[in-house]
C-alpha cells in the first residue's frame, strides 16, 4: 500500500511540476517576469525531481525484494 501511495505522490508531484513550469513560460511571454517567476521555475523542477526520486525508490525496493 505505501508503494502505490509513493507512486501516485511522484507522479502527482511530476504533474504539478510540468504544470508550474508551463505557468512560468505564459508569463514569461508576457514579459512580466520577476524574481518571483523565476522562484516559479525553480519550483516546478524541485517538483519534478523530487517525482522522480519518489518513483525511483519504490521501483528499488520493488526490484530488491
Amino acid at each position: 500500500m505505501e508503494a502505490a501511495t509513493n507512486i501516485v505522490l511522484g507522479l502527482f508531484c511530476i504533474i504539478l511540476g510540468i504544470l508550474i513550469i508551463m505557468l512560468y513560460n505564459i508569463k514569461k511571454k508576457e514579459k512580466k517576469q520577476g524574481l518571483y517567476f523565476s522562484r516559479l521555475q525553480n519550483a516546478g523542477i524541485l517538483l519534478i525531481m523530487m517525482g522522480v526520486g519518489l518513483i525511483i525508490r519504490e521501483i528499488r525496493k520493488y526490484i530488491s525484494s
